[in-house]
């Protein structure tokens, strides 16, 4: 990539790709997501682990995570706005393994 940076293609099957040519696939993204704002809201997820020392590519692939269970956990009628109030309820169900 000549960007240099991890890549995050927000779809039905979220795509994270590396610099270094290795891709991740979640599929984990409800049709609840698909609405305005939730992308930035993924941002401010994915900005906020890197903020606390994860690297990139596992930033990126918890925060795609993340917003999938709490678009799971708002259900129908999700706005935006309710993302990072439901996040809380989620955050257990994240694993970090470090090496």
């Amino acid at each position: 990539m000549q960007s240099g940076s991890v890549i995050v293609l927000k779809g039905p099957d979220t795509i994270i790709a590396h610099p270094d040519g290795r891709a991740l696939i979640n599929g984990n993204a409800p049709p609840e997501l698909a609405t305005a704002g939730s992308g930035d809201v993924l941002a401010g997820f994915i900005g906020g682990l890197l903020a606390q020392g994860l690297d990139a590519i596992d930033a990126a692939a918890a925060g795609v995570w993340l917003h999938g269970e709490v678009g799971q956990e708002g259900g129908t009628g999700l706005i935006a706005e309710d993302l990072p109030d439901l996040l809380p309820a989620v955050l257990p169900k994240l694993k970090v393994l470090s090496p």
